[in-house]
C-alpha cells in the first residue's frame, strides 16, 4: 500500500511511477506540486478519497485498461487542474453516490473524457458539476448513464455514446446547455429517465444515429423531440 498521506505537499516530485501491489491511500499524494501526469496501472487495488487533491499542475490522468474492478475513493482530484481523463477500468465508488462522493465531481479543469470499452455504468453523479468539460466519448462495454451523471456540465458539446446504452437516468444532463453534437451508436433508442435530456437545446444540436434505427428514435420519448 501507498499509506495515507504518505507524500503529503511533497513539491518536489515530477514523476511517478506505480508499481505496488495495494492501495492508493487517502491523501498520499495531496498537494505534490510539480507532478505533471498520473498514470494508474493494474496491480493497484484502489484510490482513495482525495488521493490526488491540490497537485497544482496535474492536467493528465490516465486509469490504463484492466479486467478488475476498482474501488475509487471521492473527489480524487479536487483542487488539481485536470483537464484530461482516460478510464480504462470498470469502476465502483468507496462512499455512497452523491454530487460530493463521486471520484471526479466538481472538477472545474476537466475539458476531455475517454471512458473505454471495458466500463458498464456510468454512475449517478460521476461528472457531476464538471463545468469545462466540452467532450466525452463513452466506449461500447456502457450499458447505463446514471443519474445526473453529466449535470451541471455547462460546457459539454461533443458527446459519444456506444452501442449498448441502453438507459439514461434522471437529469443526466441536466443544464448541458451547449450541447452541439450527439452521437450514439446504440441500435434501440436508450430509455430516458425524468428530464434527462430537457435542458439540451435541441433546435442547436445535432444527433447522429444508426441510419436503419433512425425511425426508432423518432418515436422515442425525450428522443423525438430532436429535429431529424
Amino acid at each position: 500500500d501507498v499509506m495515507p498521506y504518505a507524500f503529503y505537499k511533497n513539491e518536489e516530485m515530477a514523476t511517478l511511477t506505480l508499481q505496488n501491489l495495494g492501495k492508493i491511500g487517502e491523501s498520499a499524494f495531496e498537494g505534490c506540486s510539480s507532478l505533471t501526469s498520473i498514470t494508474i496501472p493494474t496491480c493497484v487495488t484502489s484510490v482513495e478519497d482525495y488521493a490526488f487533491k491540490g497537485c497544482s499542475s496535474l492536467t493528465e490522468a490516465k486509469f490504463v485498461d484492466r479486467e478488475t474492478l476498482l474501488p475509487l475513493g471521492k473527489q480524487l482530484f479536487a483542487d488539481s487542474p485536470l483537464a484530461s481523463l482516460y478510464l480504462g477500468a470498470k469502476i465502483e465508488y468507496i462512499s455512497e453516490a452523491s454530487e460530493e462522493n463521486s471520484p471526479f465531481c466538481n472538477n472545474k479543469s476537466l475539458k476531455t473524457v475517454v471512458i473505454t470499452n471495458v466500463e458498464s455504468d456510468i454512475y449517478d453523479y460521476e461528472f457531476y458539476g464538471c463545468s469545462s468539460l466540452e467532450s466525452a466519448v463513452v466506449g461500447d462495454g456502457v450499458e447505463r448513464i446514471g443519474r445526473w451523471a453529466f449535470s451541471g456540465c455547462s460546457s459539454l458539446k461533443d458527446f459519444v455514446f456506444g452501442s449498448n446504452v441502453t438507459s439514461i437516468g434522471e437529469e443526466a444532463f441536466s443544464d448541458c446547455v451547449n450541447m452541439t453534437n450527439i452521437t450514439g451508436r446504440a441500435i434501440l433508442p436508450p430509455v430516458c429517465g425524468a428530464q434527462a435530456l430537457d435542458d439540451i437545446n435541441k433546435l442547436n444540436c445535432t444527433l447522429t444515429v444508426p441510419e436503419k434505427k433512425l425511425a426508432s428514435y423518432q418515436s422515442a420519448e425525450q428522443w423525438k423531440e430532436f429535429p431529424f
